[in-house]
């Protein structure tokens, strides 16, 4: 974790919410559209490339969500939003044990709607936690998104997406999306479902190079 702000960063929860930190960031450019000055000054003290600029003129600045998000990331003394984001699913994985995981994975690839809420409802924190389902003959690990993606179970996808499940997330193998699993399946449904929930349409560095 690189510090922004070492003097008064503010800390993470003990189990901080990826989803969270997203609708914190959609309300922060929300309210700077809106004219506020506080928030026009949170833009000003934390992105980088509005350090030196008059008040004034960063209140006319039309912000991105990336300006937002990287304002929050900086907030709570991370570099930038991937740096946030790694660390907020180490912290998510290391609230939940591996057994847990494996079922959630387990339950995500067969489709099996009850037992996924079963497990959130229990353990919420596993919700972007990658793992895998059969270790013995893989050790590609996926996050449940990945899998009820792949599988083309549309209601656990929808599922996942509410309790919070993060679209841009990688696995660890291909580098890949659950939107690269959902395109590359021609699961159309999910891929719509997947882009109305916020996924990244273009997916570039995977594994095979294709991109979604």
């Amino acid at each position: 974790m690189t510090q922004s702000d070492p003097s008064s960063p503010t800390p993470l929860p003990e189990r901080p919410s990826l989803q969270l930190l997203a609708n914190l960031a959609k309300q922060l450019r929300k309210a700077h559209a809106s004219g506020d000055a506080q928030t026009s000054e949170r833009f000003r003290k934390h992105h980088p490339r509005f350090l030196s600029w008059p008040a004034e003129q960063v209140g006319k600045t039309p912000m991105s969500l990336r300006d937002a998000q990287l304002v929050i990331a900086r907030e709570h003394g991370f570099e930038h939003w991937a740096a946030l984001k790694t660390r907020v699913v180490a912290l998510q994985g290391a609230a939940a044990d591996d057994a847990t995981i494996r079922n959630l994975i387990k339950a995500a690839s067969s489709g099996d709607l009850a037992a996924v809420a079963k497990v959130l409802d229990e353990h919420p924190e596993a919700v972007n936690v990658l793992g895998g389902d059969n270790r013995e003959i893989s050790q590609f690990k996926t996050t449940a998104l990945h899998r009820a993606t792949d599988g083309g179970h549309l209601a656990v996808v929808e599922l996942l997406l509410n309790r919070g499940a993060d679209p841009d997330l990688r696995d660890e193998g291909d580098n890949a999306t659950a939107l690269h699993f959902a395109a590359e399946r021609g699961s159309l449904p999910i891929v719509k479902l997947l882009i109305e929930r916020g996924a990244d349409v273009n997916g570039f560095g995977d594994l095979h190079g294709w991109d979604v």
